[in-house]
């Protein structure tokens, strides 16, 4: 018997199935920005009788254990599959983000308002199927000297496009899409300061990571006006001399061509400075399987399959290098942007934030695995 159930229902949220002992091969995964990433699942059913009732395109899926609803999206691919002697339909389920992507008729005049209103107007007049929205980060509020006109954009391009800005105190913001009982929130937020989870090296099966260079900067150029005019944002200290230094600048190059006030292009230029220039953790997964204890912020423990992307991740028996002044430091804690728990093997795969996975290589990975294994 499964520990999970999945509960399907159709496009006019009418009941169709929960599954439970039927469902093999189950890989969940998060990712931040987005929330809900990628569920994936085989169900062996003859694949010659009548599509069964509970597969159907646009399905709301969601997955619970004990405790209830901890990821929901909808159906997004079903493949009927015949594999040497057996017959089974393969499930890949989009987390709701995707209704970020759904329409393209987006036109609005930005100008004037503050990034997180835009996010917030953005997704309440364009999207489907998310019923609330928790935007508590205060963004930045763009200059009124000119139009900022968005014209056929998606909401998740215009929400990306305001996140950009950051807060007034150049904090990055992240957004995502989560299950709220059988509705879908939406929310738009500060990255954190503390730590939300708490592991051991010593309960990990795979650890490799560390800096990489390429992913630092100490100077943002960033072009805007349509490519007319050019901010320039940097910080001299890191440029120069260690040990507060790396006595090197190095750039990075960005392009709003929407907004032509310089103010707004410093702010942005400000932000992603503020990002670029801390040492962060880089690794392409961290692993760890069954048995392996995870912590919360309040010091309990969390099931693996319910660690959630967009929180930091501290290493508790990894000292932060000398010179640190913070128990977190880029060796021993890290950003997390997706997560993904394999039911067959009992893992869970952590991905630092420099390491940018995406839904179509984890959609790709699941079918491949699925189809090498199931006989």
């Amino acid at each position: 018997m499964s520990r999970f159930t999945v509960v399907i229902s159709d496009v006019d949220a009418v009941f169709r199935s929960a599954l439970s002992a039927e469902v093999e091969q189950l890989r969940v995964s998060t990712q931040s920005p987005g929330g809900c990433a990628v569920l994936s699942f085989t169900i062996r059913e003859p694949i010659s009788a009548a599509l069964p009732v509970y597969l159907g395109a646009a399905y709301d899926v969601r997955l619970q254990d004990e405790q209830g609803t901890f990821w929901a999206g909808r159906m997004e691919e079903i493949a009927i599959c015949r594999h040497r002697n057996a017959e089974f339909f393969q499930v890949h389920v989009l987390g709701y983000a995707a209704h970020l992507d759904d329409r393209i008729d987006l036109t609005e005049n930005v100008s004037g308002q503050a990034t997180n209103t835009v996010a917030d107007n953005a997704v309440a007049n364009h999207t489907q199927k998310i019923d609330s929205r928790d935007v508590d980060a205060t963004g930045f509020t763009l200059q009124a000297t000119t139009a900022i006109t968005h014209t056929n954009r998606r909401v998740r391009e215009l929400v990306n496009w305001a996140a950009q800005f950051g807060d007034s105190n150049d904090k990055r913001i992240l957004w995502h899409v989560w299950p709220d009982g059988t509705k879908n929130a939406f929310e738009f937020k500060i990255e954190p300061a503390t730590a939300g989870y708490f592991v051991r090296l010593a309960d990990m099966s795979y650890f490799h990571a560390g800096f990489i260079f390429k992913n630092y900067a100490n100077r943002v150029i960033v072009q805007y006006n349509a490519g007319a005019s050019a901010e320039t944002r940097e910080d001299t200290t890191a440029q120069g001399a260690g040990p507060d230094g790396v006595n090197v600048i190095r750039s990075h190059f960005v392009s709003i061509p929407e907004i032509t006030q310089a103010l707004d292009a410093q702010q942005a230029g400000d932000r992603l400075l503020n990002t670029m220039k801390t040492l962060r953790m880089h690794a392409q997964r961290v692993t760890l399987p069954r048995g392996a204890i995870i912590l919360d912020s309040d010091r309990q423990e969390v099931a693996p399959w319910r660690v959630r992307s967009g929180k930091l991740v501290q290493i508790e028996d990894m000292s932060p290098y000398v010179g640190v002044g913070s128990n977190l430091a880029w060796n021993n804690s890290f950003l997390l942007v997706g997560t993904e728990w394999n039911e067959d093997s009992q893992e869970l795969t952590l991905t630092p934030e420099t390491w940018d996975p995406d839904i179509s290589t984890i959609i790709a990975k699941a079918r491949a695995t699925k189809e090498a294994r199931v006989e």
